[in-house]
């Protein structure tokens, strides 16, 4: 669930830097009666928003790094799996092409690396 919560957050930190993105569309965890349907529901409806629109150049490539391998960090793979088809596993060999095209157009707006 804290991933649903910081998705949420990342999309109302954007809203403030002038930046309406798909994450709006995600509520606050305590508002969703069922996690496994309600929450994956909205995940994968932001996950296509993202397909769709994209997410700005100027914060992208988005990438997520999740560290460990316990409950917490299954729990957080779980919720960015719930976008769908956007998420895209990389290497951390495979961060510094993704750092090269931070604020630009492209193909990488439409993806949430992990």
């Amino acid at each position: 669930t804290g991933m649903v919560n910081g998705l949420r957050g990342l999309g109302l930190r954007l809203l403030s830097l002038g930046h309406s993105t798909p994450f709006l569309s995600i509520g606050p965890t305590h508002a969703y009666t069922d996690y496994s349907t309600d929450a994956r529901r909205a995940l994968r409806a932001a996950g296509e928003q993202v397909a769709r629109a994209g997410l700005p150049a100027e914060y992208s490539p988005l990438v997520v790094c999740v560290a460990g391998t316990g409950n917490v960090s299954r729990g957080a793979l779980n919720a960015l799996d719930s976008l769908g088809e956007v998420v895209e596993r990389v290497a951390p060999s495979e961060l510094a092409r993704l750092s090269a095209l931070a604020g630009t157009a492209g193909e990488h707006q439409h993806k949430v690396y992990v």
